[in-house]
């Protein structure tokens, strides 16, 4: 899905945009800031593939307390993976948006996004503060490549958390065509996750220099301090981090920070 309208690349009100979310959802996402009047072209980057690891969990299902919802791919996993059992799940989701409660609710299962919480660290700080959550155990479903940041914080003050990777992240061909001819003028990459990031290294990196030449006409909006930190590890400028991966905290970010970058890619 390339947009570029080479009537309006080299105008600097209309943000020009890489959506690399993954699938499902990068369409939806990129026909959204389409209609906010952005230049976007579709990128995704990785795709899920649903196969729970084949561990014997330490509980069963209704003996945990809670499930750490960080994303709507760990529910559809577990979802998954508990077969038959699916629903007889008792343990409430705790989510981190209200698009994972509307996952976890479409699912069957309980579920509750509490108002302060946006990301994993802030679910995880949550559950920590609050007194009246026991303190496990948890169930944590996640992703092959899922950093631990969430279980290892709850560990270190005194939760039990098991973690069950229930699916992994697919990685699909990077258009380089596409991004070569998008990225004439400047632009802002939108990633959502590390794994992400390490994808679309590994690619640009299969031509030499197009990495550097990318980096220099790109800017970076991130969804997330995790994702955030990955980028700017790899050499990205971050000139925006969305705090929740809605449109509407993507669109206000892409707009703040379109501005700028445009000013700086100019000098």
């Amino acid at each position: 899905m390339f947009r570029l309208d080479t009537r309006t690349a080299a105008k600097s009100s209309v943000p020009r945009v890489v959506v690399t979310r993954s699938q499902p959802g990068a369409e939806a996402l990129a026909e959204e800031l389409a209609a906010h009047g952005m230049d976007v072209l579709t990128s995704p980057l990785l795709a899920p593939h649903y196969e729970a690891d084949p561990q014997i969990l330490d509980y069963a299902l209704h003996a945990y307390v809670g499930i750490l919802a960080t994303s709507a791919n760990g529910l559809f996993g577990l979802h998954r993976a508990c077969g038959d059992e699916a629903q007889d799940v008792q343990p409430r989701c705790y989510c981190v948006g209200e698009g994972t409660q509307r996952v976890a609710e479409s699912l069957g299962w309980p579920a509750f996004h509490p108002p302060s919480v946006h990301d994993g660290h802030s679910l995880a700080r949550w559950i920590d503060a609050e007194p009246s959550i026991a303190k496990g155990p948890w169930l944590y479903p996640c992703g092959a490549e899922t950093l631990d940041v969430v279980p290892n914080y709850l560990r270190q003050r005194g939760h039990e958390v098991t973690s069950w990777k229930v699916y992994s992240m697919r990685r699909l061909p990077l258009s380089i065509d596409d991004w070569q001819s998008f990225l004439v003028h400047p632009a802002l990459v939108l990633f959502y996750s590390p794994s992400a990031v390490r994808a679309c290294r590994e690619q640009l990196q299969s031509i030499p220099g197009l990495r550097r030449r990318v980096q220099e006409v790109a800017g970076v909006v991130a969804i997330g301090n995790t994702t955030s930190e990955a980028c700017r590890q790899d050499d990205w400028t971050v000139v925006a981090k969305a705090e929740k991966p809605t449109t509407d905290a993507v669109v206000a970010a892409i707009r703040s920070a379109w501005p700028e970058w445009l000013s700086a890619s100019s000098q």
